[in-house]
Parts: C-alpha cells; structure tokens; sequence
C-alpha cells in the first residue's frame, strides 16, 4: 500500500513536472518566437513566420501546461488524455519526418520531451484517482 501510494506520489510530481515544462516552452515560443525557432532548426522566412510560432507553438503548449496544471489540482486526471494524445500524434509526426529524412540532431530533444511527456501522462490519466 505504501509503496503504491508513493508511486503515485512520483507519478503526479511527473505531471507538475511535465506541466511545467510545457509551460516554458509556451513561454519560450510566445514571447521569443525567432530564438525558439532557430533552436528547433527552423528559419522564420517574414514577420509573420514568427507570429505562427506564437500561435502554434507558444499558445498551444501553454495551453496544455494549463490543463495538465488544472487536471492535477482538481484531480481530474482524465482530462490529461488529450494532451497525451497531442504529444503521441507529434511521435508519430516524428515518425514520418524520419521516414522523409527530415529528422536531424535539432529534433532529439524535442522527441524526447514529446515520447517521455506522452508515457507520463497516459501513466496519469490511467492510475492516478479521480475525486468525486
């Protein structure tokens, strides 16, 4: 029993974690769009280049570091599915840029960030208690 309970200790530190990340990301790619690009191996080709960024990027992730926040503090972990669903459809998108030749050193830690943050959340929003 208490080895349980400390396993879901670890695994909600893993959301909190994982959210924020997210969030400074989010961050990173709303309010620094060209640095958060070039960091990804991408050139930005006008201004609106980095408006997309902001959108895409930046609003999006700090969308889920607010719902994987709001899923933990409510104790709703359900909610946690989309996000994990998100980040696995970019695995997957990964995927298919390996199959293209399109996956280079600039999208390891990307990969990584997407492959971990998906298994933590699934793991989440399966074993962790809902209130009621």
């Amino acid at each position: 029993m208490n080895q349980e309970i400390e396993m879901l200790t670890v695994l909600k530190i893993a959301v909190f974690l994982t959210g924020g990340l997210f969030l400074v990301i989010g961050l990173a790619g709303l309010f620094t769009p060209e640095e958060f690009a070039s960091g990804l191996g991408l050139s930005l080709a006008s201004a609106e280049g980095a408006g997309s960024v902001r959108a895409m990027i930046g609003a999006h992730y700090l969308a889920m570091a607010a719902v994987s926040f709001f899923a933990m503090l409510r104790q709703q972990p359900v909610l946690l599915l989309p996000i994990a669903a998100i980040e696995s459809v970019m695995v997957i998108a990964r995927g298919v840029a390996v199959v293209n030749g399109e996956f280079g050193s600039a999208t390891i830690v990307p990969t990584v960030i997407e492959v971990t943050a998906a298994v933590i959340l699934f793991m989440a929003a399966s074993r962790l208690p809902a209130s009621h």
